[in-house]
């Protein structure tokens, strides 16, 4: 009977250590080949770096609405200069009635609105608004950043980890890069980022801003 009992204690000793063996096991293999915390602290890194960007490359853009009775009528240019003197006047090309007016200090304004030439002032004016944009002479400025004092740039960003970026068309062709020779063995997080875009002609276009850290 006190054998069963040893026999039993013994047994009960040894699944505890199997089971306890089992458990280190599993701890080891999350921690060597899943590794969770470098998971997080790396993808923590490229949304750091995303966001400086994103607001280096960002700019606040003013907007007016100004829709005019007839193609021979036009609109009081002091309604549009009373919102700045920066600005650019964008006729819609499927209603040429219509005028957008874009306010930004990447603008070059003509004297008055090319509409004041017009005889008649018959317009509707629609509310002033304000939208955060990504700038695409700002994406140019980023660049040349970039390219003439990386380190400075990185210092007024505040990136610690290496980075490169491109800016490429919905077609897949890269408009803009920088040059970077990433290290052999890094291990290298990468976004894509959809962004609409507004240059200093008032054009928006779509793009994807894709960059790269390790």
């Amino acid at each position: 009977m006190k054998q069963k009992i040893k026999n039993k204690e013994a047994q009960g000793h040894i699944e505890i250590i199997l089971s306890f063996t089992l458990f280190v096991g599993f701890l080891l293999f999350i921690f060597i080949f899943l590794n969770p915390f470098a998971k997080t602290e790396s993808k923590q890194i490229i949304n750091n770096i995303q966001e400086s960007i994103i607001n280096k490359i960002t700019g606040e853009i003013g907007k007016l609405s100004i829709i005019v009775t007839s193609t021979e009528d036009c609109y009081d240019s002091s309604k549009v200069l009373a919102y700045g003197d920066k600005f650019i006047e964008i006729v819609d090309s499927n209603n040429p009635r219509k005028y957008t007016i874009y306010y930004n200090d990447i603008f070059v304004s003509p004297s008055v609105p090319s509409c004041s030439s017009k005889s008649g002032r018959v317009f509707s004016l629609g509310t002033y608004s304000t939208e955060e944009i990504i700038i695409y002479e700002k994406i140019q400025e980023l660049r040349t950043d970039y390219t003439n004092n990386y380190e400075s740039l990185k210092t007024s960003l505040g990136i610690l980890n290496d980075f490169m970026f491109e800016l490429k068309r919905i077609d897949g062709g890269v408009e803009i890069s920088v040059d970077k020779v990433i290290p052999k063995g890094e291990e290298v997080e990468s976004v894509n980022i959809p962004m609409r875009v507004i240059n200093s002609k008032g054009i928006i276009s779509e793009y994807i801003l894709n960059i790269r850290a390790w």
